[in-house]
């Protein structure tokens, strides 16, 4: 399973920690961005996609590491674990691994690796958000799958790499509209997922798709219907066999949220009559302490709350309603940016000679190296000079020292 952003923590026992950790210090620094970790105990690994876990005696519950990471830390994606009792055995392995360059043990033996089947967000439309979540009961009839936020248009991509088993064109009893069922096998189980509501179908039957490819768009409305389904392994009670939550399987990469207001408040517990922990900004970003697709269905909605961790490491609850998902700003180009220097004749040449230069920046001193508190003075000399470049469609930036 390839990672979009490497978040790899490696834990090992804390009894004995420093001799493990000079057993495990060639592994961690020959793979990128491996995170050591001294015990489960106190630490949350939820963050992580994946954890390499040294199951020695006495560091998990009942000597069991998967099934501790799996109840105890439910976002982690990938378990790999390492049998090891000694530090002596666990550098041993790590370090065929570092001779294979093989960071997961996959070549030496991947029946230690466990892999449980995520989703990707599969709408462009954006804010992320639920309209109809897993089993709500509209009229007697539970839904089997999650609505979600898509207009008309917005592009459907693929949420899990697989092979598409079902495209339809036309409307069925089932009343999905056009759809598209793609397959993954993954652990030996079979995953079906059903994109529902779709035009503009991209795919054909057999057809091998990878997360994020473009399935179809967005039909009439305002949201697409994903349905899960297990064979063999599902709930029933719904309108399809062996569904799933969707809401236990969606997953975001390093995923951020954001108020949308300032001085939100985190709080001891949900509620506005329990104490405040602290207070986030909208530029303040913070992390969910639930699986995402449950974060996902709160989001906008009155009366939720989410449990939340600030920058600062305060955990508390905060109002979903004024929550939103944070994604960082991209751009299709590198733009050229140039320093100047207002009050330096040769600092702040003619916007003409600056062809190609899409931003300028101006160290802004109100002081004039003279100790001057004067704001006015400082404004009027730096003014006309911040006018000349911003009237040539420069973007300028200022730094106040």
């Amino acid at each position: 399973m390839d990672e979009i952003l490497i978040s790899h923590a490696l834990v090992l026992p804390d009894i004995n920690f420093f001799a493990w950790f000079e057993a495990a210090k060639s592994y961690a620094t020959s793979f990128e961005r491996v995170v050591v970790v001294r015990s489960p105990a106190g630490n949350d690994l939820n963050r992580f996609f994946t954890v390499t876990a040294v199951e020695a005696p006495g560091v998990w519950f009942n000597n069991d590491a998967l099934t501790h990471i799996r109840r105890a830390y439910p976002n982690v994606v990938r378990v790999d674990l390492i049998r090891a009792n000694t530090p002596q055995e666990l550098q041993a392995i790590l370090d065929e691994r570092v001779r294979l360059n093989d960071r997961y043990g996959e070549t030496m033996n991947s029946s230690q690796i466990d892999d449980r089947f995520i989703l990707a967000w599969p709408s462009d439309a954006r804010p992320v958000k639920v309209t109809r979540p897993f089993g709500e009961d509209v009229g007697g009839v539970k839904n089997e799958g999650m609505d979600i936020f898509a207009p008309e248009d917005t592009i459907i991509r693929a949420g899990a790499a697989g092979q598409v088993v079902t495209v339809v064109r036309e409307q069925t009893d089932i009343g999905y509209g056009q759809y598209v069922q793609t397959a993954t096998q993954l652990n030996g189980v079979t995953y079906l997922v059903i994109y529902a509501h779709l035009k503009d179908i991209a795919v054909n039957m057999n057809d091998m798709v990878e997360v994020g490819d473009e399935l179809g768009r967005a039909a009439a409305g305002e949201s697409i219907k994903i349905v899960v389904q297990r064979p063999g392994d599902g709930l029933d009670g719904y309108s399809l066999p062996d569904v799933i939550d969707p809401s236990l399987v969606f997953y975001w990469p390093d995923l951020k949220l954001r108020s949308t207001v300032n001085g939100l408040r985190i709080r001891e517990r949900p509620g506005t009559d329990f104490d405040i922990l602290a207070k986030i900004n909208i530029i303040d970003k913070i992390e969910t302490l639930e699986p995402h697709g449950r974060t996902f269905q709160k989001l906008g909605v009155d009366g939720e709350w989410v449990k939340v961790r600030t920058s600062m490491g305060t955990e508390g609850y905060t109002a979903a309603w004024l929550l939103t998902v944070s994604e960082p700003i991209s751009v299709d180009a590198n733009f050229l940016g140039m320093n100047l220097d207002a009050r330096h004749h040769l600092g702040n040449p003619d916007p003409s000679k600056l062809n190609g230069v899409q931003w300028v920046r101006f160290g802004y001193d109100v002081s004039m190296e003279s100790g001057s508190t004067d704001i006015n003075h400082a404004f009027n000399v730096y003014k006309p000079a911040i006018e000349r470049q911003a009237a040539a469609g420069k973007k300028v930036l200022i730094v106040f020292t």
